[in-house]
């Protein structure tokens, strides 16, 4: 039957599988393969002894479903009330298997052994000299030999007969169980032989129990001592594995007479749970894997479902669930392991190894369940084995975790030594830089204390110069005096805007936050505004100031004008500063992809002592309250400091006391950019000033005019929005800081409307990140406050259209 049903299920899957042909009927073929070893029953009944392999074909079976008890006077009617059947099934039940045999050697001893299948109860009925079944009588042996009838052999179906040699028997063999866990084959062996293996099996089944219940016990001691729940779980486990397979090889009902399957079915479950149990603490997969201890959570429920149904299913379904459930659990633990092991976790390696074993041993537990052939002998032994290596590589891994544990535990104070060592000398060195560090301290003290002093000394020189001068402005009328008087202005109004400039540029650079900013600029103009610098700081001196400036020079260069004029202003600062008499020369030429700016004094010069240390922040050549030159110290600082944002290079070849020349080199590339206005379009401009400072706003206002630009105001970014909106503007002059809308959400509210005047912001606010702002809104050009008229012109013709 099982094979007619095995030859139907693989027609139909060639014919319905999706698989190219050549693959389907080599599938096939594989599948085709085990109804060749499937067994059947032949009619045949004539057996001589001894001979190889089982009796299965050579007998017959017959199934007794009303359990009737022969009556050995009239075995034919017996018989005829029995049906013929060319299997066994799983769901339990009577049957009878029939055969003559003959011994055709002289060992009087055999043993008839029922294999491969657990069956209840197995008794045997030995006729002598009968030929026919009408001629049969009382039997003359009747042993049993199934689970629960007392075996003489611990963990396998035998009983002994007595054949004599030459003489021809009838054996009837009877079995009766609930369930058969597969296909029962019968054989008759000499009983010496059966004793050697038997032996054999025994202590391999002694030496497997024995080891399983001695590692429970070890792991048990382990919790008491660690406390650590994995142990408790593994010896639990493996105390249920014990008792699971105590009654399996029939133990139970060999020392204790006892006929419960409950003692072979409800231990495996125990063991599944606390197994689980097991592993999730020592896989740590609440902590690591949420999902796959959830699941496995859900073999235990599946554990308890069915074992909270065992008494009111049929036994072979409880077996069938103990097979589902075990396989369920031997896939999902082994998911686990291997997925810990490729993430690293050493100890599941062992893990792996042990469910890996077991994995194979249950395969050819459950598979002969399903229909398929028994493909080893003593399996329940073999599976006994493989269990008993799972639970000594689990005993493996948890002395592996351990050790592990103890190679880290290791590791991690090697690891703190080293880091003691090398804090140890990370304190030493920070207490060297320390002292270090409060040494320098000190002289940085002295050096701000210094500058503070010069700070104070150069802010109230050129304030004194400047309010001074206002007022005796306002009572002369002497056209010469007042000629002076507004000299000293210019002159204190640039020394004190370029030591403001200064202070701003150093804290931004201290910061690091400057980045060169490139634009189209003018380099006549830029001469100009250093030209223009040093007349003002060179009031009351007869000194000659020139710029030199070679046919090498294109008018236009792309680079940041703003930070090229901080890098050159304190080096000019310098030379107007320092020198009495004499003359100073500005030259510039271009070489290469470069500017190169000579700035050439006939001053004192730089003293040997101090080539060193000019770059460095508050030094001045002289110092104190007797120093011969004003200045706080920072000029060359901040020059050095541009000088490496912008690839350029200060050299400075001094000779005292023949002066100074001081070499500045500066990548920069020419621009062909040609932009002509004449004064008509200058003076027939119109220019809308955003400025909430009324004084400023008027200061402005009067510039322009003065250069023939009339202009509007409005006092804040709202208003200028408005107006910018009706009125043809042909520049926007745009302060930063305003109430209600400030000029860089004015600049962005005017581009969005599609505005494209030029707008230029006029602010005090020189910052890199005011600049860097100002571009990212859209504005066009930027001047510092306070504006120049040279300054504020240069920006209308730059962007008079």
């Amino acid at each position: 039957m099982q094979t007619d049903f095995l030859i139907q299920f693989i027609s139909h899957f060639i014919r319905t599988d999706n698989r190219p042909l050549w693959r389907r009927i080599s599938l096939g073929l594989i599948l085709l393969c085990p109804t060749f070893i499937l067994p059947t029953y032949a009619s045949s009944t004539n057996v001589s002894l001894p001979m190889e392999g089982h009796l299965n074909n050579s007998g017959k079976l017959y199934h007794n479903p009303s359990n009737m008890i022969p009556d050995w006077e009239h075995p034919e009617v017996f018989l005829q009330q029995l049906t013929p059947v060319e299997s066994i099934g799983i769901k339990g039940g009577n049957y009878w298997f029939m055969l003559s045999i003959t011994n055709t050697i002289d060992t009087k001893q055999w043993t008839l052994k029922v294999n491969d299948s657990f069956v209840e109860h197995v008794q045997a009925h030995l006729f002598n000299q009968s030929t026919t079944i009408d001629s049969l009588r009382i039997p003359i042996a009747s042993p049993k030999g199934g689970q629960f009838d007392g075996q003489v052999y611990l963990h396998k179906y035998g009983m002994e007969i007595t054949l004599l040699p030459n003489k021809r028997y009838d054996l009837w063999i009877n079995l009766q169980s609930r369930y058969y866990t597969s296909e029962p084959h019968f054989q008759i062996l000499p009983s010496a032989d059966l004793i050697s293996v038997t032996s054999k099996s025994n202590f391999i089944l002694s030496a497997c129990l024995g080891s399983i219940i001695i590692l429970a016990l070890y792991n048990f001691l382990i919790y008491l001592w660690t406390q650590a729940k994995e142990y408790v779980y593994y010896s639990v486990y493996l105390v249920s594995v014990f008792i699971s397979w105590f009654a399996v090889f029939g133990a139970f009902s060999l020392f204790f007479n006892s006929s419960s399957i409950a003692l072979f079915m409800l231990p495996f479950y125990t063991s599944i749970i606390f197994n689980i149990k097991f592993y999730q603490h020592f896989l740590d997969l609440p902590q690591t894997h949420p999902v796959m201890s959830k699941i496995s959570n859900g073999v235990i429920v599946l554990c308890i479902a069915s074992m909270a149904v065992f008494s009111f299913v049929p036994e072979w379904v409880n077996y069938g669930l103990v097979n589902i459930v075990n396989a369920i659990w031997l896939y999902v633990g082994l998911a686990c392991g291997i997925y810990r092991l490729y993430e690293g976790y050493k100890p599941a390696r062992f893990f792996v190894l042990g469910f890996s074993t077991i994995f194979l041993g249950a395969t050819f537990i459950i598979l002969p369940y399903f229909g398929f052939p028994s493909l080893i002998k003593d399996a329940y032994l073999f599976q006994l084995v493989c269990q008993t290596l799972d639970v000594l590589f689990l005993a493996l891994a948890l002395a592996d975790r351990i050790n592990n544990l103890r190679q880290e535990k290791e590791a991690a104070l090697t690891r703190s030594n080293a880091t003691e060592l090398e804090a140890n000398r990370a304190l030493s060195t920070a207490n060297s830089k320390l002292k270090e560090a409060l040494i320098i301290s000190e002289k940085h003290q002295r050096q701000k204390d210094a500058f503070l002093i010069a700070v104070s000394h150069e802010f109230r020189t050129p304030l004194n110069a400047i309010t001074a001068s206002l007022s005796q402005l306002k009572q002369t009328h002497d056209p010469r005096e007042q000629e002076t008087l507004l000299d000293y202005i210019q002159f204190g109004t640039e020394r004190l805007a370029s030591q403001v400039e200064n202070i701003v540029v150093l804290a931004e650079l201290d910061e690091k936050e400057i980045l060169p900013q490139d634009s189209i600029f003018n380099i006549d103009d830029l001469l100009h505004e250093l030209e223009e610098m040093a007349q003002g700081l060179l009031v009351e001196k007869n000194i000659d100031f020139k710029v030199d400036t070679a046919a090498s020079v294109a008018n236009f260069y792309l680079g940041d004008r703003h930070l090229l004029i901080r890098l050159l202003a304190p080096i000019v600062d310098n030379a107007c500063k320092y020198i009495e008499c004499g003359k100073i020369i500005l030259q510039t030429s271009a070489n290469w992809g470069s500017l190169t700016f000579n700035i050439i004094d006939t001053g004192p010069g730089i003293p040997t002592d101090k080539k060193n240390a000019i770059f460095d922040s508050f030094v001045q050549a002289s110092s104190g309250f007797q120093r011969s030159h004003e200045g706080l110290g920072l000029g060359l600082t901040i020059s050095k400091r541009i000088a490496g944002l912008l690839q350029a290079t200060i050299e400075y070849d001094a000779v005292i006391p023949h002066g100074c020349h001081c070499i500045v080199t500066v990548p920069m590339k020419k621009q062909d950019y040609q932009h002509t206005v004449t004064s008509h379009n200058i003076r027939s401009a119109h220019a809308l000033i955003v400025e909430d400072n009324i004084v400023n706003s008027k200061v402005l206002q009067a510039l322009l005019n003065k250069l023939g630009v009339s202009s509007d105001i409005a006092e804040n970014g709202i208003v200028a929005l408005n107006v910018a909106s009706h009125d043809n503007y042909d520049f926007i002059f745009m302060d930063l800081q305003m109430p209600q809308m400030d000029g860089f959400s004015a600049t962005e509210s005017i581009r969005l409307k599609g505005i494209e005047t030029p707008i230029i912001a006029v602010t005090a606010n020189t910052d890199h990140k005011s600049r860097k702002r100002c571009t990212e809104v859209g504005m066009d050009d930027f001047l510092a406050k306070p504006i120049k008229k040279s300054t504020l012109q240069q920006a209308i013709q730059k962007w008079s259209r």
